[in-house]
């Protein structure tokens, strides 16, 4: 994760003579429709003690769609699609698991000029996990819930209609239902589960003012 952070913040330095840079354009007043699209990606591997060796890769996008009242207030939906894939080898035995997370639901907040700060609830959030090694047969672990988010980002400047902002995401997330695996119907988690994280995103922003 700490690589991840290097390179972030080295893409936003570059970010930031660009925008400065006479080549810059100057937007216009924000307003109208907004499309947004925001990815990361990244590969962990480390050791969890002797013998044992893990891996975790990491993808996720999240797409935004929304529109902005009075040249500032945002209120639109937001889609989040995360693969989270992680693998433990002890040279005896590989157990893996492919962890599939959705969220959606309503956003609303403060677009700016240059800085914006949004505000999500996901009124649907599942995950799947699908565990492969650990014992006879592949099972999938599945829950369903509710949560809330938020989204800080700086939007640097490409053009009238397009630009790149570098964004910082939370999300938290209670899982409330969970799926029995001999019965495969779907009932209360005891204990409620809950999930929270930071995610960077480099998010590519469209205006159809």
């Amino acid at each position: 994760m700490r690589t991840v952070l290097k390179i972030y913040l080295v893409f936003i330095l570059i970010l930031s003579f660009l925008s400065s840079s006479v080549f810059a354009a100057k937007p216009s007043d924000k307003k109208g429709i907004f499309l947004s699209e925001g990815i990361i990606g990244f590969t962990q591997r480390y050791s969890s003690g002797s013998p044992a060796v893990q891996e975790k890769v990491l993808m996720s996008s999240e797409t935004g769609l929304g529109y902005i009242f009075g040249k500032w207030f945002y209120l639109g939906a937001i889609f989040n699609y995360t693969i989270v894939n992680e693998t433990t080898d002890d040279s005896i035995s590989k157990v893996s698991h492919q962890n599939i997370f959705q969220y959606y639901g309503p956003s609303l907040g403060w677009m700016g000029e240059d800085w914006f700060l949004l505000g999500h609830y996901f009124a649907a959030a599942e995950q799947r996990d699908t565990v492969t090694g650990d014992g006879p047969s592949t099972y999938t672990n599945v829950r369903t819930g509710t949560g809330y988010g938020g989204s800080l980002g700086y939007k640097f400047h490409l053009n009238t209609i397009l630009d790149l902002a570098p964004v910082i995401t939370y999300k938290a997330v209670n899982y409330t239902s969970c799926r029995d695996l001999n019965t495969g119907s779907m009932s209360a988690c005891s204990p409620v589960i809950t999930e929270s994280d930071f995610l960077p995103y480099i998010t590519l922003l469209i205006d159809f003012q």
